[in-house]
């Protein structure tokens, strides 16, 4: 979510007022034509400058401001509304590596390998995972040349699920839903050896795969991983 600082705020009022004050000593708007202001535009200037000095030049620390001068700190372009909690949830995707935020949904790898096919992964990746043109799903090596790490070599089975979910299918992210990401998570790591073919993968059990090469990395823990924490995924020596 795009946000303006306390102090950021401050700056753009100030200037906004110092432009009002300039412009009301011309009493005149671009074009020659008169301000419909009554009593003049400077009157209306001096006024947010006089009335509102202390306020734009006050301590970021201090608190609120009341008035209409508060109104406009709090909404500096004047437009639009504060976002629902649904609205926030359907752009808030991080999930960490311990899958806390996980949503409801399961899938399981038969239900995946339809998903697999009728969302047009093969397309990209083969009928297997394998072909390509797109990353191999399935099996492959990860090379210290180049940014391409195969779902084996990723350390938390959370992480599959969050690009999946975020990135996929690369024409139409965000398409698909919880349980055909469930799904798909569990038919590639059925197919890379990770999990059998019957077991059922949702918020409880995704945390708990054990990838096989987590061990190959060294990045934070789930107990220190923050939203600001870059991801571990370089294979160590």
């Amino acid at each position: 979510m795009l946000t303006i600082s306390r102090r950021g705020v401050d700056v753009i009022a100030g200037a906004r007022a110092l432009r009002s004050v300039r412009g009301g000593f011309r009493g005149r708007r671009p074009g020659g034509q008169r301000s419909l202001h009554p009593g003049g535009p400077h009157r209306r200037a001096r006024h947010v400058h006089q009335g509102d000095r202390a306020a734009l030049h006050r301590d970021p620390d201090d608190g609120p401001v009341d008035g209409p001068l508060g109104e406009l700190l709090e909404r500096p372009s004047g437009l639009g509304r504060p976002p629902t909690q649904v609205e926030l949830r359907a752009w808030d995707l991080s999930i960490s590596p311990d899958g806390t935020e996980l949503p409801p949904g399961s899938g399981n790898a038969t239900t995946g390998a339809l998903v697999f096919t009728q969302r047009g992964c093969a397309a990209c990746h083969g009928p297997t995972g394998k072909e390509g043109p797109g990353p191999v799903l399935v099996g492959g090596e990860a090379t210290l040349s180049t940014n391409y790490f195969p779902i084996r070599y990723w350390p938390y089975a959370p992480s599959v699920w969050d690009f999946i979910n975020r990135a996929m299918p690369y024409d139409k992210p965000g398409v698909l839903t919880a349980d055909e990401v469930y799904s798909l998570l569990a038919y590639l790591l059925f197919k890379n050896d990770i999990i059998k073919e019957g077991d059922v993968m949702d918020a409880g059990t995704v945390a708990k795969v054990r990838m096989p090469h987590r061990a190959d990395y060294k990045g934070p823990s789930p107990a220190t991983w923050t939203p600001s924490t870059p991801r571990g995924f370089k294979i160590l020596p």
